[in-house]
């Protein structure tokens, strides 16, 4: 795809380069696993009336179709891009991962995670957007791991992946999703191989996610560079989904490592309301 230049709209000011003077502003992130994305109705009524949740900077969904988003997107105003892994068998939809936010997206890449699924043979997928915060440009990855029935090694693999994309380019970045960790040895090997990549989580604390068998399971996460959380946790339990929604507040701080810190040389325009599944 050719090259688009710079755009901002008028009156809007412009977000700060990467690597500009510093910078501080809060951002608010919400991840959720939306159950196949059936019930997306209740899903806009629960980010809509929940203040913890209510205007997200960052909505990361798991589990959604394209349809789906798209009306998520127009109930709430956001801007929206969404790349699908599979067909699910279950719902005969597709399957996949969503970043949604009132902002700008100036950017989009799909992130091809290693090793199918053992029994189903699906792939997994993550999306990262390049958002145009009013602070400074932030990229945001939405990520859905496979399920514990694939070895703890190979998923090491794959969270390692998402780790290595999600700090290849500058600026705040913003990982969150479904890690699929229903064991202390998994969530550990996440944390481990995210803080290992300069990911943090946000915030730090273990709190459920998902309810089955009669026990509680953290399988839901958000990890951030570039940023401090102030505050977050899980939302606790909603009837749309099996997973609770997760959010955190986060400010934005200068980066002080000397890592890279290369300008953005062109964005892809993407105007409220609109979708762009990526190149």
């Amino acid at each position: 795809m050719a090259a688009v230049p710079v755009a901002t709209p008028r009156g809007r000011p412009r977000p700060r380069r990467w690597g500009a003077e510093p910078y501080a502003a809060e951002v608010r992130i919400v991840t959720w696993n939306i159950e196949l994305g059936r019930d997306v109705d209740g899903a806009i009524t629960c980010l809509s009336d929940r203040p913890e949740l209510a205007g997200a900077d960052l909505l990361l969904l798991q589990e959604m179709d394209e349809l789906g988003v798209a009306r998520l997107a127009e109930a709430l105003g956001l801007n929206h891009t969404y790349r699908p892994s599979v067909v699910h068998p279950k719902t005969g939809r597709p399957f996949g991962n969503a970043v949604l936010t009132p902002h700008e997206i100036v950017d989009v890449r799909p992130v091809a995670l290693p090793h199918r699924a053992r029994v189903s043979g699906v792939e997994r997928l993550a999306v990262e957007a390049t958002v145009a915060t009013p602070s400074t440009l932030v990229r945001a990855v939405s990520v859905h791991t496979e399920i514990p029935l694939l070895s703890l090694r190979r998923r090491r693999e794959q969270f390692r992946i998402v780790a290595e994309a999600a700090r290849s380019g500058p600026g705040p970045v913003i990982v969150g999703g479904d890690f699929n960790t229903a064991g202390l040895r998994s969530r550990r090997a996440l944390v481990s191989t995210m803080t290992g990549h300069g990911l943090e989580p946000l915030p730090d604390g273990t709190w459920a996610t998902l309810s089955r068998f009669g026990r509680s399971f953290h399988l839901d996460h958000l990890f951030g560079h570039g940023v401090q959380a102030v505050a977050g946790g899980s939302s606790g339990p909603h009837p749309a989904s099996d997973h609770a929604p997760v959010h955190a507040v986060v400010e934005l701080r200068p980066e002080t490592d000397g890592e890279d810190r290369r300008p953005v040389q062109a964005h892809h325009r993407i105007g409220r309301g609109s979708s762009r599944p990526g190149s």
